[in-house]
């Protein structure tokens, strides 16, 4: 095709507006027809030609207009791009054909033009002729120069062939490598070694880039291009006719590309060490997808043969023939993916005579040679699971692309009825598919894991006949339980098939050498026993690995969820019994369990590597435990509810320690606290602070005993201290109200008290000196107001005070007599 036409990637979505413009999608890769005007560029795809706007795509290489001018194609079937080519225009002389009828300069070329290729669908040429009239003059004008313009598949015989080493290895090499390789036609022929052994390795390596640049061109060179002409054969040649010629080398390609991969990344570094056996063991698998291919080979060959009786596709394959350089017809081309199964045995067992006994080699290829053995057994003998095969493939091609597995098989599929919903089924040999049938029409659906079920995690329950014409079977998996109704034959169809199947596949696990299936096998589960081990994925990402019983977790297990991991053990899908969970938030509990919870003598870890050991119910800490802080705080008593709650010693990285009674997680009611001072409290608390009655002991024998409120001295209480000794009322931790001190010099106050000062009325007595006494009004301790004070001479003042002077009017009397 890339002689032909140029090639284009498509970089937005675009929806047509009128008859003669093409819907695209992002991504595809489309044949540019001509891309001469500046905005809107002509392509072509999948039978369809069409304009679309220049902006919308990126010209990989651009079309050509002669032979001379053609894309030279690389060894995998892709443009060379470094080719350089013009805008479509029409030939100086260019004699009008009708399609396949050849020109006068060649009676073989094919005549494309523009003239004569078929409308968009739904697009007569009169309205084709006015829809386009409406995009512009520019566009008009650039349509008549394509309206004579050629296209001719123009033959390469002279043209070298890109090899994948960038070589280009003469026609007469090829032929004679065709000769000796059928179809397949080997690039350069690869540096040769004094060496067999590396020899034989580069030979490997030569025919799998042959063998992949076969597949390519079949791929693009071959069908793509039929497809892409349809137009000329399309009353008797469809779309489908041709796909079935080439069966399903789309699936087999990426297998050959990874092989042929790994291959060139070990000759590229290739030592006297160096292994490929292993290469082998590993794709060994995959070669099974080929058993379809084979399969179908002689369909594809009859759809050929009533293909190539239409004149005008027999000339364009006998074109694309000629243009390949692969040396070889389309139906020998056909039979490469059959002989190449065949062909890797006969070049690992080369590579085996070669290979010394003490290499490291001769181990993998010794499981290497039957590998692929069994291989091209396995082609030759499956033959009666194809039509299983093809319906799987197809689910695999229409979203379904998990199923796909080189050891999966489709055993069984149906519709079944579960309250009067129906339920799709599959029934494969390693998996049990169920979606509800609104949904089963996306098939990207069947990849979901709550829609698989492992066989070996499959219990099949009671059957039983529901009516005349139905009956009903349960079945239970890891997320659910159905109970399905189909007609009566189809349920003990069903019952047999699912019975087989689970059989074999328990039988298969008790003997594979599996190594991701080493637990399972281990686990020698049996049908009969509904104990089974394995690992499920659910939708919400959790997963599990363990011990099952009907549909449940029951036994020893590993369970992730949201990046928390539980190893232990469980009962009816509950944690119970011993079991370590590892949170997500780094926390670390070890212990007991019941019923999801922690519950028993267990240990939590914090992430800062604070420590709880104890007793546990429901989930929270409860009972006797001990709390180990890393900074220093410790906690040992009675638990309730997570808090501390009951009689408990918590001692304080300060150095305090606490011995008394806790109400979630506070100190309250009765209790003691000892500071590293000396300092002692004891009585009663409410919500971790002093409150009520309580004795605190102070440095110095200083004490006071009495009442508390949030922490501080409050109501009445005493207060001892080398000051002296006062007794009354408190607010806030200061002497407010009435209250009596009477001081260590024999100074004594009677009265009222605001913010630990003398204020409103009071009596202050003196033990000796000038004063005896004052009796009166107080302000902030100092005199203020009414007041008499009297002297111990004999002398007395009775007035009025500011300041603790006399101020006002006032009465003075002297010991004598005198006022």
């Amino acid at each position: 095709p890339d002689e032909l036409y140029g090639v284009g990637l498509v970089l937005y979505d675009y929806e047509k507006a009128s008859d003669v413009e093409i819907g695209v999608e992002e991504g595809m890769r489309v044949y540019v027809l001509d891309s001469s005007d500046p905005d809107w560029t002509y392509i072509g795809f999948d039978g369809m030609e069409g304009f679309i706007p220049s902006e919308y795509i990126e010209i990989e290489v651009t079309p050509k207009t002669s032979s001379s001018d053609s894309v030279t194609p690389a060894s995998d079937g892709t443009p060379n791009t470094q080719t350089s080519g013009g805008n479509i225009k029409p030939p100086e002389s260019a004699a009008v054909q009708t399609p396949g009828t050849g020109t006068a300069e060649n009676p073989r070329r094919t005549d494309f033009s523009p003239s004569n290729r078929s409308l968009p669908p739904r697009a007569k040429k009169s309205s084709y002729m006015s829809s386009f009239s409406s995009i512009g003059s520019t566009l008009r004008g650039n349509r008549k120069k394509k309206k004579s313009a050629e296209f001719t598949i123009a033959r390469t015989d002279s043209s070298p062939v890109a090899s994948p080493n960038n070589s280009n290895p003469s026609l007469a090499e090829e032929e004679t490598i065709a000769r000796k390789e059928s179809v397949e036609v080997a690039p350069a022929t690869p540096p040769v070694s004094g060496d067999q052994r590396t020899n034989i390795a580069n030979e490997i390596l030569a025919t799998e880039k042959n063998y992949v640049n076969i597949i390519k061109a079949m791929i693009t060179r071959y069908r793509d291009l039929l497809i892409t002409r349809l137009e000329l054969y399309s009353a008797s040649v469809t779309k489908e006719m041709i796909h079935d010629i080439f069966s399903n080398l789309e699936m087999i390609i990426p297998i050959n590309e990874q092989l042929c991969s790994d291959l060139q990344a070990v000759v590229d570094n290739w030592t006297e060490n160096s292994t490929i056996g292993d290469i082998f063991v590993r794709v060994a698998p995959f070669m099974k997808m080929y058993n379809q291919y084979s399969n179908h080979y002689d369909q594809a060959l009859v759809t050929l043969g009533k293909c190539m009786k239409n004149e005008d596709f027999s000339s364009l394959v006998e074109e694309i023939d000629g243009t390949t350089k692969l040396g070889s017809r389309l139906e020998s081309l056909l039979i490469a993916p059959i002989q190449r199964i065949p062909r890797y045995t006969l070049l690992l067992q080369e590579l085996r005579k070669s290979t010394p006994a003490e290499h490291q080699d001769i181990t993998h290829l010794d499981k290497a040679i039957p590998l692929m053995q069994q291989v091209a057994n396995y082609i030759n003998s499956n033959m009666s699971q194809v039509e299983n095969q093809e319906k799987l493939l197809s689910l695999s091609l229409a979203g379904a692309q998990s199923l796909l597995k080189p050891h999966r098989v489709l055993l069984h599929e149906g519709v079944a009825l579960e309250n009067k919903k129906k339920i799709h089924l599959w029934l494969f040999n390693d998996i049990f598919v169920h979606v509800p049938d609104n949904l089963a029409k996306n098939k990207g659906n069947l990849d979901k894991p709550k829609y698989q079920w492992p066989l070996h995690l499959l219990w099949l329950g009671d059957s039983s006949v529901k009516n005349k014409t139905q009956a009903q079977f349960s079945i239970t998996g890891p997320t659910r339980s159905y109970t399905l109704t189909c007609l009566i034959e189809e349920v003990h169809e069903w019952v047999s098939k699912i019975e087989n199947a689970m059989k074999q596949h328990l039988e298969y696990l008790s003997v594979t050498q599996d190594t991701e299936l080493t637990e399972e096998k281990n686990a020698k589960m049996t049908y009969a026993n509904p104990s089974r081990f394995g690992t499920y994925k659910f939708p919400n990402s959790a997963t599990y690995t363990g011990w099952w019983n009907n549909g449940e977790f029951e036994g020893s297990g590993t369970f992730c969820f949201f990046d928390s991991v539980f190893v232990g053990s469980f009962s009816k899908s509950l944690k119970n019994g011993h079991g370590v969970l590892n949170y997500v938030t780094g926390e670390v509990y070890e212990g007991e369990w019941k019923d999801d919870k922690q519950n028993g003598q267990g240990t939590l870890t914090f992430p800062n590597g604070d420590n709880y050991t104890g007793n546990w119910l429901d989930g929270m800490k409860h009972g006797k435990g001990a709390l180990t802080c890393i900074l220093g705080d410790t906690y040992v008593g009675e638990w309730a509810n997570d808090h501390p709650q009951g009689l408990g010693e918590m001692g304080y990285r300060s150095g305090q320690v606490y011995n008394g009674n806790w109400e979630n997680g506070l100190r309250h009611h009765y209790g003691i606290m000892i500071s590293p001072t000396g300092e002692k409290y004891e009585g009663e608390w409410v919500a971790g602070v002093r409150h009520g009655k309580g004795r605190m002991e102070y440095f110095e024998n200083c004490y006071y005993d009495g009442y508390w409120k949030d922490g501080y001295k409050h109501g009445k209480g005493t207060y001892v201290s080398p000051e002296g000794r006062y007794e009354g009322e408190w607010v806030v931790d200061m002497r407010e109200g009435t209250g009596t001190m009477v001081y260590t010099n024999g100074k004594a106050y009677k009265g009222s008290w605001k913010r630990d000062l003398y204020h409103g009325q009071g009596t202050l007595t003196y033990p000796s000196g000038i004063i005896e006494c004052y009796i009166g009004e107080w302000v902030n301790q100092k005199r203020y107001g009414s007041g008499i004070l009297r002297f111990f001479n004999g002398d007395m003042y009775e007035g009025h005070f500011k300041d603790n002077r006399f101020h006002g009017t006032g009465s003075y009397s002297f010991g004598n007599g005198n006022s």
